[in-house]
C-alpha cells in the first residue's frame, strides 16, 4: 500500500509538472506579444519553465531556454547580480545532467570567481559551487582536484552550518571516502605512474546536484554516466545508511 501510495503521489506531480508546463509556455507566448524580451514577466516565465522542464526530464531544451535567460539577465542585471550567479549555476547543473562537465566546470570556475567577490567565501551559494565543481572534477577522473573541493567544501560547511548538519555530513563523508581511496592505496596521485581508477564500493559517486538543496528537499537527478535516475534525499540517506554503513544525518 505504502508503494502505491507513493506512485500516486508521483503521478499526480508529474500530472502537475505537465499542466505547468502547458500553461507557462501559454503565459510565455502571450508575454511575448506584448512586451519586450527582456521584461520580468517574460524572465520570470521562461525561469519557471526551465524549471518545470528539469524536472519532466526535457533537460536539453531547459538547458537553450536557460542560455537565452541568462543572456537576458545579463542584460538586464550585469553578470555580477545575485541572480544572475544563481542562473549561471542552474545552467551549469543542466550541463552536468547532459553529461557536458568539461563545459559546466568552466563555467561553474568563472561564477565561483564572481561569487567569492560579490557573496563572499562563505556564503551557501559559493560553497554550493565548490561542491559542484568537485563533482564535475570527479566525474573527469581528476579526484585529486575533486578531493580538495571536497575538502573545501565540507569545511566551509563546517563553519557555516556546523557539524551535525546533514549538508555538512554529506560532504564530509565524499571528502573522507575519497581521501581513504588515496591513503589505502586504491588511487594513486597524479606524481605516480598510473592512476587507478577504484570501485563503487571504493569511492562513493557524487550525484549532480543542487549542493546546498540536496539534503533539504526530495528531488530527482539525471545520472548521465549510468543513464537512468535516482532519487535525491531519501535514496541518498538510505543508501549512505544500508549499502555503506553510514547516515548522512536525519531527514528534515
Amino acid at each position: 500500500m505504502e508503494s502505491l501510495g507513493k506512485a500516486g503521489r508521483v503521478l499526480s506531480d508529474l500530472a502537475k509538472d505537465i499542466q505547468a508546463e502547458k500553461t507557462l509556455r501559454e503565459e510565455l507566448a502571450d508575454n511575448e506579444r506584448t512586451l519586450r524580451p527582456e521584461h520580468p514577466h517574460i524572465l520570470r516565465s521562461m525561469w519557471k519553465l526551465t524549471r518545470v522542464l528539469r524536472s519532466l526530464r526535457q533537460i536539453d531544451e531547459a538547458e537553450q531556454l536557460q542560455q537565452a535567460l541568462l543572456f537576458l539577465n545579463e542584460k538586464v542585471h550585469g553578470k555580477s547580480h545575485p541572480q544572475t550567479l544563481s542562473l549561471r549555476s542552474e545552467l551549469a547543473e543542466s550541463l552536468g545532467y547532459l553529461g557536458r562537465y568539461a563545459e559546466a566546470e568552466e563555467l561553474e570556475r568563472k561564477t565561483l570567481a564572481l561569487k567569492e567577490n560579490v557573496l563572499g567565501k562563505q556564503d551557501l551559494a559559493t560553497l554550493a559551487t565548490v561542491a559542484r565543481l568537485g563533482e564535475l572534477r570527479w566525474h573527469q577522473n581528476e579526484f585529486e582536484d575533486a578531493l580538495d573541493f571536497y575538502e573545501r567544501a565540507s569545511t566551509g560547511y563546517q563553519e557555516v552550518l556546523g557539524s551535525d548538519h546533514p549538508i555538512t555530513k554529506k560532504w564530509l563523508y565524499y571528502h573522507d571516502s575519497l581521501k581513504t581511496a588515496f591513503d589505502e592505496g586504491g588511487l594513486k596521485r597524479k606524481g605516480a605512474e598510473t592512476v587507478d581508477i577504484v570501485s563503487e564500493s571504493t569511492v562513493i559517486e557524487p550525484e549532480p546536484s543542487n549542493a546546498t538543496g540536496l539534503a533539504l528537499r526530495p528531488k530527482e537527478w539525471w545520472r548521465p554516466d549510468r543513464k537512468k535516475w535516482k532519487a535525491g534525499k531519501e535514496t541518498l540517506h538510505r543508501w549512505l545508511r544500508e549499502d555503506h554503513g553510514k547516515g548522512d544525518g536525519k531527514d528534515k
